[in-house]
């Protein structure tokens, strides 16, 4: 028996949903950006070689004699498409976030030079576009493909002491945490970004906590160090 006119029509069944899943694929990537063009620019740093012991390419993403680290571990170093690797960077003097375009390699500045922010204090959002940093007891969150940034949260006038960022965010980009360091008292707070509440958590005297992390989905679960 001859089959290929049944394999004919299969193949014409299955084109039109393959270009359905491509367009699909295409118009994600460009809602990426917010629908705005990524700024472009920045040089690159890429150190491409194979492996010796694997025979893997290996990047190298930066290789500027200043210190650049990414965030820590449970905080999110990258954009949801996986086109751009946030790091900070001590090149300029102080710490000061950047982009590593993963297509080119092109690294370029993220946050206001203004801004002083600490080494790995900042994580990408839940929402896949914005790096989230801490200034002067104010969240900050700035879209990584068009530079624009806002204020997601002013505790300058909530809060005696210094407010650090925790970068532990819930999946839907509700809630986080903070952590007010006023010596020698520690406060945790939890905090909703949508509503505004704030609420204390934890407080201790003596010694020190630290690493803490708010629960993806449950915000009523917190741990800490």
């Amino acid at each position: 028996m001859d089959y290929r006119p049944d394999k004919q029509l299969f193949r014409l069944n299955v084109l039109p949903v393959l270009l359905i899943i491509i367009t699909v694929l295409l118009t994600t990537s460009c809602k990426q950006g917010d629908g705005n063009k990524d700024v472009e620019g920045g040089t690159t740093e890429w150190i491409k070689q194979i492996s010796k012991e694997t025979g893997r390419e290996v990047w190298q993403i930066t290789s500027d004699s200043s210190i650049n680290i990414a965030c820590y571990f449970e905080r999110q170093a990258f954009t949801s498409d996986d086109k751009y690797l946030v790091f900070s960077s001590m090149r300029e003097g102080k710490w000061r976030l950047f982009r590593a375009n993963l297509e080119n390699g092109n690294i370029l500045p993220l946050n206001p030079e203004e801004r002083v922010i600490e080494d790995y204090d900042y994580t990408v959002h839940p929402d896949g576009k914005q790096a989230c940093y801490m200034d002067k007891n104010i969240l900050y969150g700035i879209n990584v493909y068009t530079l624009e940034e806002k204020v997601l949260f002013d505790f300058s006038d909530l809060f005696v002491g210094r407010a650090v960022f925790s970068g532990s965010i819930t999946s839907d980009g509700q809630y986080t945490l903070v952590t007010v360091i006023n010596e020698p008292t520690r406060q945790l707070y939890r905090v909703n970004l949508n509503s505004k509440e704030v609420l204390l958590v934890h407080e201790q005297n003596t010694g020190e906590f630290s690493h803490p992390m708010i629960n993806p989905t449950d915000p009523d679960i917190i741990s800490y160090c």
